[in-house]
């Protein structure tokens, strides 16, 4: 017996996050999730799996686009040719009851509110009880691991849970799914890949593409095999577009010439590597304090188009660096010409996120961009650029070196 196990696709997942990224680019990260997807129903086909579980979150809202479920019907009948089966669930995002009206075509199972047992007889002969359920609102305070039985006359039991060990999400315990004495647990909720046991196998998956730099790695999927009579999972890789922090350390340097040149080999040697698109974020960590126009540089975005636009030119095209992050000691000389106190002063009346909304975003109507300035350390960048400029104009030092 052969089946996949995968959870937390989120199709219809917007990318946010994204700076200043070429159309092409876009146009491929946009597109990730279903690229992702695509590759595993080919990954499917080529092994002949008897069926594939999805544990939640499929997709992304309640709420979904004709296109998106166009896409998914699409992908589910070209299962329907060999014959492999779907079991799905839904999780805490897709709990919507009107998706679960919709026609995904004879091959597809859907789990309802209860715990449910659905049969299934391999290409092999052996008999398989696959037990799941689908969330009816967002939040599950209750165990829902209680109401899942004890394995039954079967060769092969598989649970499929969509929740956390803690919180508002069907929480459950190792302990607790072991005594059901099922040979393999495909868990959904967590985008992390993890497997928490091993006798049996109880493994969150993870999710199919990452999102955003909180979801960086290598994403895909398990390929689960019976083997006597234990089943084993192998972790198969379906990343599209790899999200990468990428730090680097820097000694002492003067000018941004000199940064450049001592960047650039570092990210054609890191790019050097198989893979679709790799977006990153540069974390660079310096022992020494730059020059504060460097400095402006690298938080403006200045370093980072520059890097882009000399790793386009020497020919790597995979590898998108879409922020910087700067980890140096400490500044705290006093602003020539200026009162540090009074600074800190007028800082703490002028920085607030009124005074934000109020004068720069009053003509932005994106929510997600006015609410990206009320997190805390946004407006403490803003504020630290904004003595940089400062100090650059009261030393008459604000001079372009190139």
């Amino acid at each position: 017996m052969k089946f996949i196990h995968t959870a937390d696709v989120h199709l219809g997942h917007p990318f946010t996050g994204l700076n200043n990224v070429p159309n092409n680019l876009m146009q491929q990260v946009e597109q990730a999730t279903f690229t992702s997807f695509i590759q595993l129903i080919d990954y499917a086909l080529a092994q002949t799996v008897d069926f594939i579980v999805i544990t939640g979150d499929l997709f992304d809202t309640q709420h979904q686009s004709v296109q998106v479920l166009d896409f998914l019907v699409v992908q589910f009948k070209r299962l329907a040719t060999q014959d492999i089966m779907v079991y799905l669930s839904f999780g805490n995002h897709d709990f919507n009851q009107t998706i679960a009206g919709f026609d995904f075509g004879t091959n597809v199972t859907l789990f309802s509110g209860d715990v449910t047992i659905k049969q299934q007889t391999t290409q092999q002969g052996e008999t398989v009880n696959i037990v799941g359920f689908s969330y009816q609102q967002q939040h599950i305070q209750t165990q829902v691991i209680d109401q899942f039985p004890m394995k039954g006359q079967v060769d092969f039991q598989i649970g499929m849970y969509h929740g956390a060990v803690d919180g508002p999400y069907a929480p459950f315990s190792i302990a607790e799914m072991r005594a059901k004495h099922y040979d393999y647990w495909a868990l959904g909720h967590i985008h992390k890949r993890q497997v928490l046991a091993e006798q049996p196998f109880i493994i969150y998956p993870g999710n199919l593409q990452g999102q955003n730099i909180k979801e960086a790695g290598v994403k895909g999927f398990y390929l689960v095999t019976s083997q006597s009579d234990t089943l084993i999972p192998e972790f198969i890789p379906s990343t599209n577009v790899t999200w990468e922090l990428v730090t680097l350390e820097i000694p002492m340097v003067a000018t941004q010439a000199d940064l450049l040149q001592l960047l650039l080999p570092k990210l054609q040697a890191f790019a050097n590597r198989p893979a679709a698109l790799v977006m990153t974020r540069l974390e660079l960590v310096s022992e020494f304090a730059l020059p504060h126009l460097l400095e402006l540089r690298l938080l403006d975005g200045a370093t980072v188009t520059q890097l882009n636009q000399a790793l386009r030119a020497s020919g790597v095209t995979n590898l998108w660096i879409n922020d910087l992050t700067l980890r140096q000691p400490e500044q705290n000389q006093a602003l020539a010409g200026l009162d540090n106190e009074a600074w800190a002063a007028a800082a703490k009346i002028v920085f607030t996120p009124e005074n934000l909304h109020v004068t720069g975003l009053k003509n932005v109507p994106e929510a997600f961009v006015t609410s990206y300035f009320d997190q805390p350390e946004v407006q403490a960048q803003l504020q630290h650029r904004a003595k940089l400029l400062l100090e650059l104009y009261l030393n008459e030092d604000f001079v372009d070196e190139d």
